[in-house]
Order: structure tokens, then C-alpha cells, then sequence
């Protein structure tokens, strides 16, 4: 799979694990990328997903990630997915308030440098699974 957002999904026991590429420049860019993930999430109806963010430049601003995650309330099955994101150091300030605005919306989201730090998380506590969003069956 090679799209300008993202560069491969994989399933995994524990997690679905997206890796994205490219550059950022506006929350059209975000929105894009996120719709592409999204419907992995439908698919496989995973609910934890680890986003590793590394290869890709954000060239955003904080009001871009207020704009994204409002696209994120139009999403409802990320309202019951533990997510977490593995950026550079470079994109860290930038997470901290996209973290900050998605967590006040009641997304459970989490960001970090470290690929290790984020496996940790999202596996350290389980994802209630009582929302009727879980009570679908996967279409294949």
C-alpha cells in the first residue's frame, strides 16, 4: 500500500499499526490521512491503534488539530479506540495540544516520541467495550 498519508497497516494481535509518510501542511492534509485510517478501523473494528507518525512532517498550527478533532466527532467508532501516536521531537509541541483537545472531547488519545513508551500505553489498560459502536459484527 503506498498513498501520500500512508505507507502501510498492519493488524497485529494487540493493535492495528498504522505507519504514515509525508508532509502535513493543513488539517485538509490531517483529515485526508485520517479518513484513509479510519476505515481500517471499520474494517477490522480494532480498539487500539498505534500511529506511528516519525516519517511525516506536520506543518500545521494548533488550530488545524482543533479542526481535526472536530472531523474526529463525525468518526464514532473513535470514540471507543485507544489511540496512540509516535511522532518526532519536532511535531512533540504540536501533539501536546492536539492530546489536549482530543482527551477534552473524550477521545482517549496519547502522544510520544518513543515507539516503546507507546506500546506500553496503549496496552496498559483495557479499552471498554461496552459502547453499542463495539457491537458490530466486521464486514469482510
Amino acid at each position: 500500500m503506498m498513498s501520500p498519508y500512508l505507507k502501510s497497516v498492519t493488524q497485529h494481535p494487540q493493535c492495528l499499526w498504522v505507519v504514515a509518510h509525508g508532509e502535513r501542511r493543513s488539517s485538509l492534509d490531517v483529515a485526508e490521512g485520517t479518513r484513509e485510517y479510519y476505515r481500517y478501523i471499520e474494517q477490522t473494528r480494532s480498539r487500539h491503534v498505534l500511529l506511528d507518525y516519525r516519517e511525516v512532517t506536520f506543518k500545521n498550527s494548533v488550530a488545524d488539530a482543533f479542526n481535526v478533532i472536530r472531523l474526529y466527532e463525525k468518526m464514532p467508532l473513535l470514540k471507543d479506540v485507544k489511540m496512540v501516536a509516535v511522532v518526532n521531537s519536532s511535531t512533540l509541541p504540536l501533539a501536546m495540544a492536539w492530546k489536549e483537545f482530543a482527551n477534552a472531547r473524550g477521545f482517549r488519545f496519547h502522544f510520544t516520541v518513543d515507539v516503546h513508551e507507546a506500546q506500553h500505553w496503549l496496552l496498559s489498560e483495557p479499552v471498554d467495550h461496552s459502547s453499542k459502536a463495539n457491537s458490530h459484527t466486521p464486514g469482510r
